[in-house]
């Protein structure tokens, strides 16, 4: 991904049905805007659609926020979703994308204040990709 700055990593144990799992993320903070980029691997090769709809449940409740918008995408040979969800408080907005790799399921992300125009943010989007291991 194209970070304009230089992002924090940070490492986090998650509780999922599989289990404690590590997550990565990688996080950078320009003005009112959040860019984000996550990771986990999971022990075993995930089943796409329930994956993906985890992700997306996972992120609605630990945001408290509401869907706004959900799409299908892909991303070379991988599939993913797109969301816009607005937080709860209606203070702002989050564009983003999940997509599941074989075990690993990355997270892009963009925060913006409500009322600002996330379509600018496609950029750093349009900027991730995955590299094979």
């Amino acid at each position: 991904v194209s970070w304009s700055g230089m992002p924090i990593e940070k490492k986090v144990t998650i509780t999922s049905q599989h289990g404690q799992l590590e997550m990565h993320t990688f996080t950078y903070v320009q003005q009112d805007t959040v860019y984000a980029v996550s990771y986990v691997d999971y022990p075993a090769t995930l089943d796409v659609d329930k994956a993906l709809d985890g992700a997306r449940d996972g992120m609605l409740s630990n945001t408290k926020g509401k869907l706004i918008n959900e799409r299908t995408i892909s991303l070379d040979k991988y599939s993913g979703r797109e969301l816009l969800v607005d937080s709860p408080n209606g203070m702002s907005t989050l564009l983003g994308r999940t997509f599941i790799a074989n075990n690993r399921v990355y997270q892009v992300h963009v925060v913006k204040s409500k009322g600002e125009n996330v379509a600018n943010e496609y950029q750093f989007l349009d900027s991730f990709r995955i590299s094979e291991k």
